[in-house]
Parts: structure tokens; sequence; C-alpha cells
């Protein structure tokens, strides 16, 4: 099958990152031609040159790697720098879930024992086949494994369902490069405390268990998919009765520096149903379930910046300056100030983990696991000073001027949230409220495995 490549080298890759492309590149050597300029395409049988220039992406060495030169079949020497980037269909992020799921699954399969890369892609790169699931597919796996003194070995399922593209290449022995850092900071939570306490108690108890660990990208289980829950990956372990239940391993991942763990799409101003007959909350709920902020006074000026006016950036930025301003007014006044705290840590909870018990966010980024735990938020938060600044960005699509409220911590300076508009390119144009974390909530609520 020809892989489609864009224009690009891949020597000018941002930051030399090539790992991602590694997989492609050995299948263009294995395919066929493959373009090296924009009118230049050569083939090559020198899967000599092929495998030292893997061997360079998986030890990071990428300046090495693409100045590697290769002996294409017209008996020239070119670089794999030379190589016009493949456009890679896998999502990174999504991937990862894999890769995460596989790293728990190898702790209650080692039972006692702390997780190593190695192990969570021996367990992926055995696993050859997938199977068709609604919205995309999935691969299962299922071992016995030992019990601490009794002969009963426990079953261990694990069930993954990504897009295709994204499970194929989890998959992948070629992925290995572009999957390291994700399954270092996998392998950081599955031997933290969380994980290694249930995989203690299933191995010391004495009893046969079943253990499910379970991702599930795209929504194919029952209760499962983005408007339902948070949850990306989750353990069940059967009780003194032999019933699933669920344990307090519930994970929503973030792959890389993601900041973004909540939003409001659209700029209706109040809730309203949408074309497919859902109803979806507009700025007048989006406000007050974040700061206890009522908008409903300025619905004749937005509508008429919006509507009539035409000027969509013009009636976003009236509403975020009106509750910037509000805002910055009620945290100067102590009583007041407790009270905004309170809706705000509980919308920043419910965002985070759409209400679900036993949620942990789990952020996995330059080959450490960072966990979030929100529940308690909103009293961390009346200990510390904050200001509120309101900032305007400029869209890289449009040019226009977009809104941010930014709360800072007045002792650090450092951002504790960020809640900004950004405008999408697809769809004509898609405007959507983000709510990101700030470096001082990081500092404030989580952990590093």
């Amino acid at each position: 099958m020809e892989i489609t490549q864009s224009t690009q080298p891949l020597s000018g890759t941002t930051g030399l990152n090539i790992a991602k492309y590694a997989p492609s590149v050995a299948d263009m050597f294995d395919s066929g031609k493959f373009k090296i300029s924009s009118t230049k395409t050569v083939e090559s049988n020198d899967k000599k040159a092929l495998q030292k220039f893997l061997k360079l992406v998986n030890a990071g060495k990428n300046r090495e790697a693409v100045n590697l030169t290769f002996l294409g079949n017209d008996g020239k020497v070119y670089t794999f720098g030379q190589i016009r980037k493949p456009k890679v269909t896998a999502n990174m992020g999504d991937t990862a879930e894999g890769v995460f799921a596989a790293a728990i699954f190898c702790r209650f399969t080692n039972r006692n024992s702390d997780v190593t890369v190695a192990d969570v892609f021996k367990v992926l790169n055995g696993i050859t086949t997938t199977q068709t699931v609604k919205g995309g597919a999935k691969i299962e796996k299922n071992v016995k494994a030992d019990n601490k003194g009794i002969k009963l070995k426990d079953d261990v399922k694990l069930y993954i369902s990504l897009a295709p593209a994204n499970l194929n290449f989890l998959i992948d022995r070629k992925s290995q490069a572009a999957l390291k850092s994700y399954a270092e900071s996998s392998v950081a939570y599955a031997n933290h405390q969380t994980v290694k306490k249930w995989s203690k108690m299933v191995y010391e108890n004495k009893r046969y268990d079943q253990i499910e660990i379970i991702s599930d990208g795209v929504g194919s289980l029952p209760g499962m998919g983005q408007t339902t829950t948070k949850v990306d990956t989750f353990v069940r372990i059967t009780n003194d009765k032999g019933e699933l239940m669920p344990v307090d391993i519930r994970v929503s991942l973030k792959a890389d520096d993601v900041k973004q763990f909540g939003q409001k799409g659209g700029v209706n101003f109040q809730r309203e149903k949408n074309a497919q007959g859902r109803t979806v909350d507009g700025y007048v709920e989006f406000f007050d379930k974040l700061f206890g902020i009522n908008i409903t006074s300025k619905k004749t000026a937005y509508n008429r910046k919006l509507q009539k006016e035409k000027d969509v950036s013009g009636a976003i930025n009236y509403l975020y300056d009106h509750v910037a301003a509000e805002l910055s007014k009620l945290i100067k006044n102590k009583r007041q100030r407790a009270v905004v705290f309170k809706k705000l840590g509980d919308a920043i909870n419910d965002f985070a983990t759409l209400g679900e018990e036993h949620v942990t966010l789990v952020q996995l980024t330059k080959g450490q696991a960072k966990i979030y735990n929100f529940r308690g938020l909103n009293d961390v938060l009346a200990e510390y000073d904050f200001d509120v600044d309101y900032v305007k960005g400029t869209s890289t699509v449009t040019g226009e001027q977009l809104p941010s409220i930014v709360i800072v911590e007045k002792n650090s300076n450092q951002p504790m949230l960020i809640v900004r508009v950004k405008r999408e390119s697809i769809g004509g144009g898609y405007y959507r409220n983000l709510i990101e974390k700030g470096k001082f909530m990081g500092d404030l609520i989580a952990e590093y495995a």
C-alpha cells in the first residue's frame, strides 16, 4: 500500500522528534518507491541502513538518524533526512491509552514485581491480530497468573479498543521508538502505590480472582464514550462473591503537555437544542457553573453583537470581559470569595471527572506520570490569594482577538486556571471554550508516580 508523503523532509521535523514516522519509513522501504524531494522518487534495498536508522531512532539519536546515508537502487547515496515525511494517521494521544492499559496489565500478571518498559512491549508486540468492533477495532489478551500459597491461578484480561490506525500503530513492533516515552510514563504509574496495592492483594489473598484491565477508546462497551464518562482506562476485580466490581483504578488519561481537561463548544448564549436535537449548555450555564456569575442581563447586548453586527469575537470578548471584572470583585470579598471557590472547585472536579467517583487524571509526559486528584480542591483553593487577568490572544486560524480569563496565585505569580476561547479551522470555523490547568494547580494537587 502506498504511503502518502508530505512536502517536508524528515530533517525539518520540529525538534527532530521523528520517532512517530519511523514505522512508515520502514514500510516505504518495504513497499517500493518513496519521495526524497517534491519531484524525485527513489527505491532502496539497503535494509542494513534502514535497521541502523531504526536503532538510532529507538535510542533517541535523531540527529544521527537523519544524517545517516542509504544507497538507492539508482546507485546514488541519500540521507534519511531527505525523505519526505510520511503522513501518519495514528493519533499518538489515543495510542498512549493502549500503552497505559498494557502497563497496568503487566503489573497484574507480574503479580508482586515491578513492571519494565520491556514487559509492556513484549505484551503489545505479541499481539498480531485485531478484531472489528463498533467504531473501531479491539484486541484482547488473557493470561493465567500465579497466586501465593495456592495452586489456583487468577485470570487476567486485557481489553483495548481504538480506531484501527491507532491500534495497528500500537502493536507494530516498529512503533517502539515512538511509544517509548509513553511506556516509561505508564510503567511509573503501574508501579505506583495505587496499582501496586491491588496487584499485591490479588496475589496474596489465597483465592481465585478475575481481573480485567479495560481501555475502551472507541466506546464499544456499554457506558463508555466521551459523553458518558471521562474514564479512559479502568480495572475490575471479583469480590468475595465472585462479582466483577470496579476498583479505584479509574483514569482519565492525557498524553504529553496537554493542559485542557474541560470545554464548552459553541457560542450560544444559553441552553438550547443543537442541530442533532441534543440540549447543550450556553454561556449562562457555563459561567454560572464555573464561578456562580449570572450574565443573563447581558443577553441583549451579546445577541446584538453576535447576530446583528456579525461580530462573533466582539460578542465573546464582551462576555469574557464582564465575567473577568465580576470575578475580580468577588474574590476580593472574603465571604464571596469562599462561595466562588466552592463553586469553582466543584466545577473543576466535574469537568475533569464528570462527577464520577475515584477518577484521577493522569498525564504522561517526558517519561513521567503526573497524577491529579481534584477531590477537595475547593477547600485547598480557599487557603490562597488569587488575582484575575483578562487577556486577549490572536487566533492562528483567523487572526481575530479571542479572550482568556487567567486566575493567578499572587505569591508565586503562577496561573492556577485558564479559561480561554479557541477558533477551530474545521466546520467552517468553530469556537470552543477551553478549561485548562495552570502550573499552580499542578503544584497544588498533583504528584509524580
